[in-house]
């Protein structure tokens, strides 16, 4: 599957960048004060580099990890952020050198068993390094907006998410995570958006650009004019809220 995934997220690399949320900061202080050392850690499956701009600041060194050159060309530069493109069951990190290995919202992607050696590969031998595993499942906003959003998402293009999206609907409650001392963590998510924004955010989804390949047209056109109404003052920004869940082991 890992070389499947790239092509869901080329298309609407731009997209993904301006559209995509930021996760709390309370992550990764939480992540930050299990660790014994911060001199290094990997952010596998980094896109345009969300994750891994915000590890920079904890971090002595990171390095962003992501098959798509595309999305990695969006992935802002930061003095102590190395970006390669490559797999993440394959990295090119040497052995027994990283203190967190990272990935928000991209592992159900992975070949699990082989990124699962990896981890334990370039995890330290003395047992200090942590694996954290994150994903955040569907926003909220008002219950109108909300039912519009349930619609799209099972009725309207339901049928064009992979398998893989059963991770992310479940929290990562049922992702294998062969790691000791397993932590759940949860966090919330929140931006200030403009229903422009959301559209946005909608257009980031694998299944609408799979619905877009398969027929042809734009699939959030068929809910656009619910979601006007439901936002209510369309000129005005709403809150949305995302509901983040992380998964944190000992990595060796």
């Amino acid at each position: 599957m890992a070389m499947e995934f790239e092509g869901y997220f080329n298309k609407q690399a731009p997209d993904y960048k301006a559209f995509r949320p930021d996760y709390p900061d309370a992550l990764y202080e939480a992540l930050a004060d299990r660790l014994e050392r911060r001199e290094q850690a990997w952010d596998a499956g980094c896109g345009s580099g969300q994750s891994t701009v915000k590890l920079a600041d904890w971090f002595q060194e990171v390095i962003g990890t992501d098959l798509s050159e595309e999305q990695l060309s969006h992935a802002p530069p930061v003095a102590n952020v190395t970006y390669h493109v490559g797999p993440a069951e394959r990295s090119t990190l040497p052995d027994g050198a990283v203190d967190l290995i990272a990935s928000a919202q991209a592992v159900h992607w992975f070949n699990l068993e082989e990124f699962y050696g990896e981890v334990k590969r370039v995890a330290r031998p003395d047992g200090s390094s942590r694996v954290a595993l994150w994903t955040y499942n569907l926003p909220t906003v008002n219950e109108a907006v909300d039912d519009v959003l349930a619609h799209y998402y099972k009725r309207v293009v339901g049928a064009y998410w992979p398998k893989e999206r059963r991770h992310v609907e479940k929290n990562y409650a049922d992702l294998p995570f062969p790691f000791a001392g397993k932590e759940t963590l949860t966090f919330t998510m929140t931006k200030e958006w403009s229903v422009t924004q959301y559209l946005g955010f909608l257009h980031t989804w694998s299944a609408t650009q799979l619905y877009k390949e398969k027929k042809q047209e734009d699939p959030v056109e068929k809910i656009r004019m619910d979601l006007l109404k439901a936002w209510k003052w369309v000129d005005k920004n709403q809150t949305v809220t995302w509901p983040v869940t992380c998964l944190v082991g000992k990595a060796g």
